[in-house]
């Protein structure tokens, strides 16, 4: 292969890296699918029989009906959420990442580390489309703490929900396979734009994005133990 030709192949590769798409794009995409999966959950699967099997042993009919009518009501708001609660995440995302940049007296625009983020997010996109596959196709859901003991490809599904304790919950949901290939793509950002060595921002990954995920599982255990002694 010519050297001409070598450089038009790898203009041609970097001409359809994710990381040249338009951003807005991207969000745009990713915000649809959350949606989607929302609107399914409101629908199909978290549905009015759902909160009176699980209800209705704990609360009169009255309650009940008044329970679920705030439900309907708060559905507008939940969608709302959806990107709200995207931007935020992907937000303080970016921050560890420029903060663990600021320590390490290295520099990155703003604009790249989001672009990291955003594509990252794929693997959590990836993760919502897969449970809802499940969900549409071979679960069925028939209580809330089913619902909620729902964490396919995680430490969680290992275990029996009745024996893991409370404040353990959101720790053992949260570290699963998607949440392994989301580090390796925040790496592979940093590796892409600063062309560090992949092994070295794989590290800093985990020293920067790492620390905070584990802040806030240590923050949830606590609230947890605090409100379910």
């Amino acid at each position: 292969m010519t050297d001409l030709a070598a450089a038009q192949r790898k203009d041609s590769l970097e001409g359809i890296s994710p990381y040249t798409l338009n951003p807005w794009y991207i969000l745009g995409g990713f915000c649809f699918i959350y949606l989607f999966f929302n609107w399914y959950l409101q629908s199909e699967v978290l549905t009015e029989q759902v909160y009176a099997y699980t209800l209705a042993g704990q609360v009169n009919p009255d309650k009940l009906a008044a329970f679920l009518e705030g439900q309907h009501r708060m559905v507008f708001l939940s969608y709302i959420m959806v990107p709200v609660t995207l931007l935020i995440k992907m937000t303080l995302v970016t921050l560890c990442l420029l903060t663990g940049l600021l320590l390490t007296s290295q520099k990155l625009p703003i604009r790249s580390l989001f672009k990291i983020v955003l594509i990252a997010e794929s693997a959590f996109v990836v993760s919502t489309l897969f449970r809802l596959l499940l969900l549409a196709f071979a679960i069925h859901v028939q209580s809330l703490g089913q619902f909620m003991s729902f964490a396919p490809l995680s430490l969680y599904s290992l275990f029996n929900p009745a024996s893991v304790p409370n404040w353990m919950t959101y720790s053992l949901q949260t570290l699963d396979l998607f949440q392994v290939v989301y580090v390796f793509l925040l790496a592979y950002g940093l590796h892409h734009y600063t062309g560090e060595p992949l092994k070295k921002t794989l590290g800093f990954v985990l020293c920067s994005y790492g620390l905070g995920l584990f802040c806030c599982m240590i923050g949830f255990a606590f609230i947890s133990v605090s409100f379910n002694p």
